[in-house]
């Protein structure tokens, strides 16, 4: 039995009051309540590329790889449920209530477990009727721009040791900011988050917000076979597949089932072959694979006279500046195409570029890294959490420190580059002793390092010798156990 463990968003959904509502109704009538309830909540996580796993009478278990996603679908669930019950045949209303957490799992045979998933199921219990709570976990990783939060403090759970802070969802707007003349979602919870929103991974690559960004498992699927096989002429099978992959690599997608193409109606195809985002991307996707910085400038340059306002351009201008080593203009254009475009911050190119950033315009990048947090940046902020440059590292480490990602960090990869790239012994003991304590032997090349000392080197370093010797033994050993 294959197990992973996974960073994952979890939604828990239940139909409030469903014991009581069957017992007054028949089997048939029973089922086809279910039958309704199962169509649009699994349709609408599907759309916002969320999983699946299981559902268990009139209760829904799924995953997100992306926070925000997992929020606006919850909304897009309650909207599309509200539109049901306001049908004229209908004489039992569904309404439902979904609880999120995001945390570490276990994924095995098609089923999670762990910590974060009983968290999300005791959430779910003391969720109220046609309501949406989350936790702080999800809070801290999401897109605060897409959604309107409310911080309802603190609560226990049962099992759990400590309190955990949590948020209700909202329409973005209040009631009370929206113009008399905006009547059509007026009456709806959540301002027809069924119609109006789309998944935040998608949303820059089509016009209407249709897709940017990063993780939308069906539309993502048929990108790589639509690039392939229009702008890649020629290409055997098995190498298209391979480029699909390497594409998707660079803007962090995820192929998942290539027989959802079938899915698409004509109206979303001819919207993708009609957008100019898309047309950019399938033109310098495979330039960005090939580091082309000569092609990709020649491209920008054709696309900027076409679309001088397109936000997916402006992160390529910031990806072709970084290459040519003028990091003011990099944090420019990424800035602009953030500003206009928040969901860019999923992108993993850009990501690993701000990241990289740090090294160079240190206050520029924090900020934007602080303001448009995303999955990939904490996946780059944790890599760089343990390699050397001393305070790029420690960038890395107070941003993941401070959103709440602190088990990100690369601990051991921090401090054994503490102990090579710090001067004072004081400060190379503290990293010994902290070495020692997470009991890693990935640490012991350095710590043997760190013990070649000459006469004055000895001297000098005294005060952590003891530590030094005592760490050494203590790996070696666990090496040979």
């Amino acid at each position: 039995m294959n197990t992973d463990i996974e960073n994952l968003t979890i939604m828990f959904t239940d139909i409030v009051g469903f014991s009581k509502m069957v017992s007054s109704l028949s089997r048939n009538d029973s089922e086809s309540i279910i039958k309704q309830h199962d169509r649009i909540v699994e349709k609408t996580i599907k759309r916002f590329g969320g999983k699946k796993i299981k559902s268990v009478g009139d209760s829904f278990l799924a995953t997100f790889r992306s926070p925000t996603d997992a929020v606006l679908c919850s909304m897009a669930i309650q909207d599309g449920l509200w539109e049901y019950n306001q049908t004229d045949a209908v004489e039992q209303k569904i309404i439902v209530r979904i609880a999120l957490n995001a945390g570490e799992v276990r994924v095995s045979s098609n089923d999670i477990f762990g910590e974060a998933v009983n968290i999300a199921a005791r959430l779910e219990s003391q969720t109220p009727a046609g309501t949406i709570l989350l936790t702080e976990s999800v809070y801290l990783s999401m897109n605060k721009n897409e959604v309107r939060l409310e911080e309802l403090g603190p609560s226990e759970f049962k099992g759990i040791s400590h309190p955990i802070n949590i948020y209700r969802a909202h329409a973005k707007k209040e009631k009370t900011e929206r113009p008399i003349e905006d009547s059509e979602f007026a009456l709806y919870p959540y301002d027809g988050a069924h119609i109006n929103l789309k998944p935040a991974g998608r949303s820059a690559f089509t016009v209407g917000r249709m897709f940017v960004g990063i993780s939308a498992a069906l539309l993502a699927a048929f990108i790589s076979w639509w690039t392939t096989i229009h702008y890649m002429p020629g290409v055997r099978p098995s190498e298209a597949d391979k480029i699909a992959v390497e594409f998707h690599s660079v803007t962090n997608k995820r192929i998942t089932d290539l027989q959802n193409i079938d899915d698409l109606d004509s109206e979303a195809l001819n919207i993708l072959e009609t957008d100019p985002t898309f047309t950019i991307i399938a033109e310098t996707a495979q330039l960005l694979l090939d580091k082309n910085y000569l092609g990709l400038n020649n491209k920008i340059e054709e696309f900027s006279k076409k679309f001088p306002d397109n936000n997916y351009l402006d992160m390529l201008k910031g990806h072709l500046a970084l290459h040519n080593k003028d990091y003011q203009q990099a944090i420019e254009h990424y800035q602009k195409s953030l500003k206009t475009e928040p969901t860019l911050a999923n992108e993993e190119l850009l990501s690993k570029n701000l990241v990289a950033l740090l090294e160079h315009k240190r206050p520029e990048a924090s900020q934007l890294i602080a303001r448009y947090f995303s999955e990939p940046m904490v996946n780059e902020l944790a890599k760089r959490s343990g390699q050397e440059g001393l305070r790029a590292r420690y960038d890395a480490f107070y941003l993941l420190l401070d959103s709440g990602n602190n088990d990100k960090i690369d601990r051991v990869g921090l401090n054994i580059w503490d102990l090579k790239e710090l001067e004072k012994c004081e400060h190379k003991k503290v990293a010994i002793v902290e070495l020692n304590r997470l009991d890693d032997t990935r640490a012991l090349p350095a710590l043997k390092e760190a013990s070649k000392m000459g006469f004055f080197e000895r001297i000098r370093y005294n005060c952590m010798t003891k530590e030094l010797r005592q760490t050494i033994k203590k790996l070696e050993a666990k090496t040979t156990s």
